[in-house]
């Protein structure tokens, strides 16, 4: 039999199946549509894209989703619930419960360590290029760029790139906040070390925000004390230190008596060598260009000339602070929205400014709700047990035909009474064998329109349709029927599972017409549905009387299903409709006798397309 195959090459360049796939493997539930991208701690959300996205935002669509099940499979929630933080040590937690996460996530699947560098080199480098600083914009708090410097120093160990910026916030650092860096240092190269669990995480936030708490900067003539302060914890620096050990871009403080040079080597290769996770809480250097400007310089190499518009100075940092002490203790007033982004923060940005306008549906997956349904009637279940006989019969006969059919007369195989002349003349060829095809191995979704439109007698005859088609298809070998309809009561993009695969035939079809006609949304649902299911052929029957709300979306939608491998055909129910959408494969009944003939046209054509395995008498020797 040809059978076509679903491609991975195809499925992971659609986002609802690739985002199926990763929830069910990450054990996570990701639902796209709607405005917003969140998490709630259990499902990812993802707003409604358009449906040209190309791959750069499918990529950071998968990033989002990659970093977010992270979290969810990897942060324990209730501890961070039950320890009330400030804003400042939520955030320094953020950006290191990122890294941990996304380490966790990338030892048990080793490819999402390539794609996590990919979004960092993204969001701090390509697009920190691009943002500029619009002239006369209100600039942040100073502050901030301590907690830049620990996100981009966390974020180094991944990626080795952002030494460059992170070169440039030494600088500043230690031009502004002398000794601060190296305390901060000295809490990281722990973290490094040993950061093993949230709780563990929330603690080195906690020392970090202690260490700002607890800093104040050093007084005019307290240079004599300076060769002694740099033990233990790491404390104030000269200023007038050599530039080769202020620029070292994270040094352990029981190496910061060692030469600057040195450090500034061991600190690159160790940052080159690690495969620390880079996860959501980069910070603002993907921020929008108006917040940009609050730190000044997002990073990226520029002329002197930008430099200088920027406000900064010629060896990348930023100019002197007039009162460091003040922009810190400022810093725990602030609010969330006044801190750098974090890289979940970026993307979540990014896909919302990338989302299909009000006016169009855009890619989006129907949500599983419930409708009222009740057992058909009586009168309802006769005449679909007659339409049901009728189709069963024909379709039997036809398959039963395909899998077992007589090959020949050979040498072996059953003894043929009409053959045992041959005897007479010593030919041994007076048995009759069989031949044994390859059964069938097909899933049947029916999708059925419960719109307010089917109201009447095409609901009527939509769900004896329906279920003569089930009572039809269960009892063949190989066969494995669904049922779903579509929209559910809760909201218009919404799907009902009136019987879902594998599941025994119920008498529960009869659903009653309301809502509107989300086709799209329901195919996608439906292909998610029967992406994992076990068969070489998947087929989807759509019974609707009218136009999809998104006839754009709904084309979009069948397309994609036939080019990644499903095959789709549909019954118009009292309406011609379904020819618009399905030119080759649809057709129409107007009532319920009509239903046998056509449905064994749709489904003769289905499954034994592209059939080769017709009977030819095999010959023997």
């Amino acid at each position: 039999m040809i059978q076509k195959t679903i491609r991975n090459k195809d499925v992971v360049h659609c986002l609802p199946l690739l985002a199926s796939i990763l929830g069910r493997n990450y054990g996570v539930k990701v639902e796209i549509g709607g405005r917003s991208a969140y998490t709630d701690g259990s499902v990812i959300h993802i707003p409604s894209l358009p449906l040209d996205c190309d791959s750069e935002l499918l990529h950071l669509a998968r990033g989002y989703l990659d970093h977010e099940a992270a979290h969810i499979r990897h942060t324990d929630f209730t501890v961070l619930q039950n320890v009330k933080l400030d804003t400042v040590t939520k955030h320094i937690w953020n950006s290191i419960e990122d890294w941990r996460v996304e380490e966790k996530l990338s030892q048990l699947y080793p490819g999402c360590r390539q794609h996590f560098q990919w979004m960092v080199r993204k969001v701090f480098l390509e697009d920190a290029d691009k943002e500029q600083v619009e002239p006369g914009s209100p600039k942040a708090n100073p502050g901030s760029l301590v907690l830049k410097y620990v996100l981009i120093s966390v974020r180094s160990w991944a990626v080795a790139e952002l030494s460059g910026i992170q070169k440039r916030l030494v600088k500043t650092l230690d031009k502004n906040f002398q000794g601060l860096r190296r305390q901060i240092d000295a809490v990281l190269s722990r973290i490094q070390e040993s950061c093993q669990s949230t709780e563990e995480a929330i603690r080195f936030a906690q020392e970090i925000a202690a260490t700002l708490q607890q800093w104040k900067p050093k007084q005019t003539g307290d240079k004599e004390h300076e060769s002694s302060a740099q033990s233990g914890m790491g404390k104030e620096v000269d200023p007038e230190t050599s530039e080769s050990e202020e620029a070292s871009p994270s040094i352990d403080a029981k190496h910061s008596d060692t030469d600057g040079a040195k450090d500034t080597a061991k600190e690159g290769n160790r940052s080159g060598s690690q495969n620390a996770k880079s996860t959501g809480l980069a910070k603002e250097e993907g921020a929008p260009p108006a917040k940009q400007n609050a730190n000044g310089n997002s990073g990226a190499d520029g002329d002197e000339s930008l430099n200088h518009s920027m406000g900064v100075e010629e060896d990348g940092s930023e100019p002197p602070i007039d009162d460091p002490c003040s922009c810190i203790k400022k810093l725990f007033d602030c609010d969330e929205f006044d801190l750098p982004k974090s890289l979940g923060e970026h993307l979540a940005e990014v896909l919302q400014g990338e989302r299909a306008p009000r006016q169009e549906t855009g890619i989006t997956v129907a949500t599983v709700g419930k409708v009222s349904s009740c057992t058909i009637t009586p009168e309802e279940k006769a005449e679909s047990l007659r339409a049901s006989i009728a189709l069963r019969t024909r379709l039997q006969g036809l398959l039963q035909a395909k899998v077992r059919s007589q090959s020949g007369v050979g040498r072996r195989g059953r003894v043929s009474a009409k053959n045992l002349f041959r005897l007479s003349i010593g030919n041994p060829r007076i048995f009759q064998s069989c031949e044994e095809r390859e059964g069938l191995s097909c899933a049947i979704h029916l999708l059925l329109d419960a719109s307010s439109s089917m109201s009447g007698y095409s609901i009527k005859l939509a769900r004896e349709a329906c279920y003569a088609v089930v009572k039809a298809l269960s009892g063949i070998k190989g066969i494995n029927p669904a049922v779903t309809a579509f929209p559910a009561e809760q909201t218009d993009d919404s799907v009902a599972p009136l019987m879902r695969h594998g599941e025994s035939l119920q008498p529960y079809l009869a659903v009653n017409a309301f809502g509107g006609t989300p086709l799209a949304q329901a195919l996608w649902w439906t292909l998610q549905e029967m992406l994992p299911v076990n068969a070489e052929r998947k087929i989807i029957l759509i019974l609707t009387d009218g136009i999809p709300d998104s006839v754009s979306s709904a084309q979009y939608a069948i397309d994609t299903a036939k080019r990644i491998g499903f095959e789709v055909f549909g019954i118009g129910i009292m309406s011609e409709c379904i020819r618009q959408l399905l030119p080759k494969t649809g057709k129409s009944i107007f009532n319920i006798n009509a239903l046998a003939q056509t449905l064994f046209t749709i489904l003769q054509n289905a499954l034994l397309k592209g059939d080769r395995t017709c009977w030819q008498p095999r010959l023997f020797p």
